[in-house]
């Protein structure tokens, strides 16, 4: 999936390039491998409620998010070779550039468009 966006109820624009993984092998490779994750992109795990971070190069901002798309949790700059808790509620994972998600809180309703 490209060319959609996730952005806050208000309008505010999280994500302007969003990649989704959504099966057995996306879901797995995730961003490993990846030199970096560029401002405005992310990566949307679906279903996920835990991730790691082994063989990443690079910090990112970690977002669970439940079925109605409301952030649960979110991990600020998670380093490499790290994992998550489980959050047992969560249906979504949305991975962005570290500190990409600093405005966004729990609770807070995201909207794909």
């Amino acid at each position: 999936m490209t060319n959609h966006q996730i952005h806050l109820k208000n309008g505010d624009i999280l994500v302007s390039k969003l990649k989704l993984a959504n099966h057995f092998f996306s879901r797995l490779l995730g961003l490993m491998g990846t030199k970096s994750l560029e401002n405005g992109s992310g990566l949307l795990i679906t279903p996920c409620q835990q991730i790691h971070t082994h063989f990443m190069r690079y910090p990112v901002d970690i977002i669970f998010i439940d079925k109605e798309m409301v952030v649960l949790e979110k991990v600020v700059a998670l380093k490499p070779w790290k994992f998550t808790r489980f959050i047992k509620q969560a249906k979504h994972v949305l991975e962005v550039p570290a500190y990409a998600a600093d405005k966004l809180n729990v609770g807070d309703q995201l909207i794909l468009s």
